[in-house]
């Protein structure tokens, strides 16, 4: 009979033994499911700041783009605005010297006719 305490003993010892190498198996386990969604957790964060920067550099790029636009339209209007005044300009004159042009010949026939009639 004390051979067989002794191995009832032995197995008892034995089963304790697997279970605490079981329990401390699943402590491991259940810590490196934690330390796994930790890291999945920053690289989710990681993730995150990254679009949240590229789009605010897209929203500034974009900002930026709209105002140079804005800006080269206003250069344009200018530029168009000073071409369309030289052309005016050249107009005016262009029509002064068709008058003048136009007086002159008028007095040169009137002095014409006044030589005739004499």
């Amino acid at each position: 009979m004390t051979t067989t305490c002794s191995a009832q003993r032995e197995s008892a010892y034995t089963w304790g033994e697997q279970e605490e190498e079981e329990e401390e198996r699943r402590r491991e386990e259940e810590e490196e499911e934690e330390e796994e969604e930790e890291e999945e957790e920053e690289e989710e964060e990681e993730e995150k700041r990254k679009r949240s920067r590229k789009d605010a550099e897209a929203k500034e790029t974009k900002k930026k783009k709209r105002r140079e636009e804005e800006e080269g339209e206003e250069e344009g209007k200018e530029e168009e605005e000073e071409e369309e005044g030289r052309r005016r300009k050249k107009k005016q004159k262009k029509k002064k010297k068709k008058k003048k042009k136009k007086k002159k010949k008028k007095k040169k026939k009137k002095k014409k006719r006044e030589s005739v009639a004499v």
